[in-house]
Protein backbone atom coordinates (compact mmCIF):
# COMPACT_ATOMS: atom_id res chain seq x y z
CA UNK A 1 0.00 0.00 0.00
CA UNK A 2 3.18 2.10 0.00
CA UNK A 3 3.95 1.78 -3.63
CA UNK A 4 4.01 5.68 -4.53
CA UNK A 5 5.96 4.78 -8.38
CA UNK A 6 5.89 1.79 -10.95
CA UNK A 7 8.68 1.96 -13.51
CA UNK A 8 9.09 -0.67 -16.27
CA UNK A 9 10.55 0.03 -19.38
CA UNK A 10 11.89 -0.87 -22.73
CA UNK A 11 10.94 -4.70 -21.98
CA UNK A 12 10.69 -5.93 -25.53
CA UNK A 13 8.91 -9.38 -24.85
CA UNK A 14 5.43 -9.57 -25.07
CA UNK A 15 3.36 -9.03 -21.67
CA UNK A 16 -0.42 -10.14 -20.92
CA UNK A 17 -1.12 -8.14 -17.94
CA UNK A 18 -3.27 -9.62 -15.49
CA UNK A 19 -4.62 -8.42 -11.75
CA UNK A 20 -1.88 -5.87 -11.92
CA UNK A 21 -2.12 -2.48 -10.04
CA UNK A 22 -5.31 -2.63 -8.16
CA UNK A 23 -6.17 -0.35 -4.74
CA UNK A 24 -3.02 0.99 -3.95
CA UNK A 25 -3.78 4.10 -2.59
CA UNK A 26 -0.78 6.07 -2.94
CA UNK A 27 0.78 4.83 -6.12
CA UNK A 28 0.89 8.40 -8.32
CA UNK A 29 2.88 7.16 -11.26
CA UNK A 30 2.92 4.29 -13.89
CA UNK A 31 5.82 4.59 -16.49
CA UNK A 32 5.53 1.53 -18.98
CA UNK A 33 7.36 3.50 -22.08
CA UNK A 34 8.37 1.05 -24.54
CA UNK A 35 6.96 -2.13 -22.93
CA UNK A 36 5.34 -4.37 -25.44
CA UNK A 37 1.47 -5.28 -23.86
CA UNK A 38 -0.45 -7.21 -25.77
CA UNK A 39 -3.33 -7.30 -23.09
CA UNK A 40 -4.52 -5.54 -20.37
CA UNK A 41 -7.16 -7.83 -17.73
CA UNK A 42 -8.55 -6.05 -14.31
CA UNK A 43 -5.56 -3.96 -14.16
CA UNK A 44 -5.15 -0.01 -12.79
CA UNK A 45 -8.05 0.04 -10.84
CA UNK A 46 -8.78 1.97 -7.70
CA UNK A 47 -6.02 4.34 -8.16
CA UNK A 48 -7.53 7.20 -6.66
CA UNK A 49 -3.94 9.36 -5.90
CA UNK A 50 -2.71 8.42 -9.40
CA UNK A 51 -1.51 11.22 -11.26
CA UNK A 52 0.61 10.08 -14.64
CA UNK A 53 -0.11 7.09 -16.48
CA UNK A 54 2.16 6.16 -19.03
CA UNK A 55 1.93 3.25 -21.80
CA UNK A 56 2.52 2.62 -25.19
CA UNK A 57 -0.16 0.98 -26.96
CA UNK A 58 1.79 -0.97 -30.75
CA UNK A 59 0.93 -3.74 -29.48
CA UNK A 60 -2.03 -3.83 -27.28
CA UNK A 61 -4.82 -5.76 -28.65
CA UNK A 62 -7.77 -5.82 -25.79
CA UNK A 63 -8.20 -3.94 -22.58
CA UNK A 64 -10.89 -5.35 -20.54
CA UNK A 65 -12.07 -4.58 -16.77
CA UNK A 66 -9.35 -1.90 -16.73
CA UNK A 67 -8.41 1.73 -15.54
CA UNK A 68 -11.25 2.27 -13.70
CA UNK A 69 -11.96 4.80 -10.98
CA UNK A 70 -8.55 6.45 -11.67
CA UNK A 71 -7.71 9.98 -11.41
CA UNK A 72 -9.66 10.77 -8.47
CA UNK A 73 -8.46 14.56 -8.65
CA UNK A 74 -8.13 16.66 -11.10
CA UNK A 75 -4.72 17.60 -12.22
CA UNK A 76 -3.71 18.69 -15.91
CA UNK A 77 -1.10 15.85 -16.07
CA UNK A 78 -4.04 13.80 -15.51
CA UNK A 79 -3.61 12.24 -19.58
CA UNK A 80 -4.24 9.23 -21.42
CA UNK A 81 -3.14 9.18 -24.92
CA UNK A 82 -2.80 5.70 -26.91
CA UNK A 83 -1.88 6.87 -30.96
CA UNK A 84 -1.38 3.76 -33.39
CA UNK A 85 -1.66 0.24 -32.13
CA UNK A 86 -4.23 -3.06 -32.62
CA UNK A 87 -6.74 -2.13 -30.02
CA UNK A 88 -9.80 -3.92 -30.91
CA UNK A 89 -12.03 -4.62 -27.89
CA UNK A 90 -12.72 -2.32 -25.13
CA UNK A 91 -14.69 -3.75 -22.11
CA UNK A 92 -15.40 -2.28 -18.91
CA UNK A 93 -13.30 0.02 -18.37
CA UNK A 94 -12.10 3.85 -17.93
CA UNK A 95 -14.77 4.08 -15.89
CA UNK A 96 -15.24 6.52 -12.73
CA UNK A 97 -12.24 9.92 -12.86
CA UNK A 98 -11.48 13.45 -13.83
CA UNK A 99 -9.06 13.50 -16.87
CA UNK A 100 -7.93 16.14 -18.58
CA UNK A 101 -7.92 14.34 -21.99
CA UNK A 102 -8.35 10.92 -23.33
CA UNK A 103 -6.89 10.27 -26.73
CA UNK A 104 -7.24 6.68 -28.53
CA UNK A 105 -6.47 6.91 -32.31
CA UNK A 106 -4.67 5.00 -35.38
CA UNK A 107 -6.15 1.77 -33.84
CA UNK A 108 -6.09 -1.50 -36.58
CA UNK A 109 -7.45 -4.49 -35.17
CA UNK A 110 -5.87 -7.91 -35.49
CA UNK A 111 -9.15 -9.41 -34.20
CA UNK A 112 -12.84 -9.40 -35.63
CA UNK A 113 -15.88 -7.98 -33.98
CA UNK A 114 -14.38 -4.60 -32.82
CA UNK A 115 -16.62 -3.75 -29.70
CA UNK A 116 -16.72 -0.71 -27.12
CA UNK A 117 -18.87 -1.79 -24.44
CA UNK A 118 -19.72 -0.88 -20.66
CA UNK A 119 -16.98 1.74 -20.77
CA UNK A 120 -15.88 5.42 -20.54
CA UNK A 121 -18.88 6.06 -17.98
CA UNK A 122 -18.94 8.30 -15.21
CA UNK A 123 -15.89 10.70 -16.16
CA UNK A 124 -15.43 14.13 -16.54
CA UNK A 125 -13.03 15.80 -18.84
CA UNK A 126 -11.59 18.86 -18.06
CA UNK A 127 -9.53 19.76 -21.06
CA UNK A 128 -10.64 21.63 -24.45
CA UNK A 129 -9.60 18.22 -26.38
CA UNK A 130 -11.94 15.94 -24.86
CA UNK A 131 -12.45 12.50 -25.31
CA UNK A 132 -11.22 11.31 -28.11
CA UNK A 133 -11.36 7.99 -30.25
CA UNK A 134 -10.95 8.22 -34.29
CA UNK A 135 -9.32 6.37 -37.32
CA UNK A 136 -9.80 3.34 -35.67
CA UNK A 137 -11.71 0.59 -35.77
CA UNK A 138 -15.10 0.01 -33.31
CA UNK A 139 -18.03 -1.73 -34.86
CA UNK A 140 -19.90 -1.94 -31.80
CA UNK A 141 -20.85 0.50 -29.18
CA UNK A 142 -23.10 -0.01 -26.38
CA UNK A 143 -23.09 1.05 -22.53
CA UNK A 144 -20.54 3.35 -23.41
CA UNK A 145 -20.22 7.09 -22.67
CA UNK A 146 -23.13 7.69 -20.54
CA UNK A 147 -22.79 10.63 -17.59
CA UNK A 148 -19.76 11.73 -19.42
CA UNK A 149 -18.86 15.83 -18.80
CA UNK A 150 -16.71 17.11 -21.67
CA UNK A 151 -16.16 20.13 -24.28
CA UNK A 152 -16.26 17.82 -27.28
CA UNK A 153 -16.83 13.75 -27.54
CA UNK A 154 -15.03 12.87 -30.90
CA UNK A 155 -16.14 9.08 -32.07
CA UNK A 156 -15.80 9.55 -36.00
CA UNK A 157 -14.23 7.38 -38.44
CA UNK A 158 -14.28 4.31 -36.36
CA UNK A 159 -16.22 2.32 -39.13
CA UNK A 160 -18.98 2.06 -36.61
CA UNK A 161 -21.98 0.54 -37.56
CA UNK A 162 -24.35 0.36 -33.88
CA UNK A 163 -24.17 3.12 -30.60
CA UNK A 164 -27.00 1.46 -28.44
CA UNK A 165 -27.37 2.29 -24.66
CA UNK A 166 -24.79 4.98 -25.08
CA UNK A 167 -24.66 8.79 -24.00
CA UNK A 168 -27.25 8.82 -21.89
CA UNK A 169 -27.01 11.64 -19.45
CA UNK A 170 -23.53 13.45 -21.38
CA UNK A 171 -22.69 16.77 -20.90
CA UNK A 172 -20.95 17.77 -24.11
CA UNK A 173 -20.28 21.66 -24.02
CA UNK A 174 -19.34 21.68 -27.70
CA UNK A 175 -19.10 19.01 -30.77
CA UNK A 176 -20.63 15.49 -30.85
CA UNK A 177 -18.58 14.24 -33.73
CA UNK A 178 -19.93 10.78 -35.17
CA UNK A 179 -18.98 11.64 -38.54
CA UNK A 180 -17.49 8.88 -41.31
CA UNK A 181 -19.55 5.65 -40.02
CA UNK A 182 -21.65 3.57 -41.08
CA UNK A 183 -24.41 4.70 -38.29
CA UNK A 184 -27.97 3.92 -39.67
CA UNK A 185 -29.21 5.42 -36.26
CA UNK A 186 -28.19 6.52 -32.81
CA UNK A 187 -31.58 5.59 -30.96
CA UNK A 188 -30.43 6.80 -27.38
CA UNK A 189 -28.93 10.62 -28.49
CA UNK A 190 -31.97 12.28 -27.37
CA UNK A 191 -31.01 11.18 -23.66
CA UNK A 192 -27.96 13.22 -23.49
CA UNK A 193 -28.42 16.10 -20.90
CA UNK A 194 -27.19 18.26 -23.17
CA UNK A 195 -25.34 19.12 -26.79
CA UNK A 196 -24.70 22.21 -28.70
CA UNK A 197 -23.42 20.55 -32.09
CA UNK A 198 -23.71 16.85 -33.61
CA UNK A 199 -21.88 16.09 -36.73
CA UNK A 200 -23.13 12.80 -38.62
CA UNK A 201 -22.22 13.39 -41.78
CA UNK A 202 -20.85 10.23 -44.33
CA UNK A 203 -23.08 7.90 -42.56
CA UNK A 204 -25.64 5.50 -43.82
CA UNK A 205 -28.50 7.13 -41.47
CA UNK A 206 -32.05 5.88 -42.41
CA UNK A 207 -34.38 7.83 -39.86
CA UNK A 208 -33.85 11.12 -38.24
CA UNK A 209 -36.70 10.48 -35.45
CA UNK A 210 -33.68 9.61 -32.74
CA UNK A 211 -33.02 13.67 -33.39
CA UNK A 212 -36.68 14.87 -31.91
CA UNK A 213 -35.72 16.40 -28.43
CA UNK A 214 -31.91 16.37 -28.21
CA UNK A 215 -31.46 18.42 -25.17
CA UNK A 216 -30.08 22.48 -26.43
CA UNK A 217 -28.57 21.18 -29.98
CA UNK A 218 -28.45 24.21 -32.17
CA UNK A 219 -25.81 22.85 -35.23
CA UNK A 220 -26.93 19.37 -37.11
CA UNK A 221 -24.69 18.21 -39.87
CA UNK A 222 -25.86 15.07 -42.03
CA UNK A 223 -24.09 15.84 -45.13
CA UNK A 224 -23.41 13.00 -47.61
CA UNK A 225 -25.60 9.97 -46.53
CA UNK A 226 -24.79 6.97 -48.60
CA UNK A 227 -28.57 6.06 -48.84
CA UNK A 228 -30.24 10.11 -48.88
CA UNK A 229 -33.40 8.37 -50.57
CA UNK A 230 -33.89 6.50 -47.01
CA UNK A 231 -33.95 9.27 -44.66
CA UNK A 232 -37.84 9.71 -43.06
Amino acid sequence: DNLTDVIAMNITADNNLLDAFIDLPNLETIALTDTSIVSINNCFNNLVSLEILLIDSFNLESIEDSFNNIFDTYLDSNEFIFADGKIGLISNSFNGGNYEVIGIQSQIPVIGGTLIEDSFNDITLEGTEGLVIQNSNFVSITGSFNNVVTDQLLLNNNDTETITTSLVGSTIVGLLDLSDNKLETVPTLNQVTSVDEVDLNHNYLSTLSFIDTVPDLTTLDISFQRNPDLLV
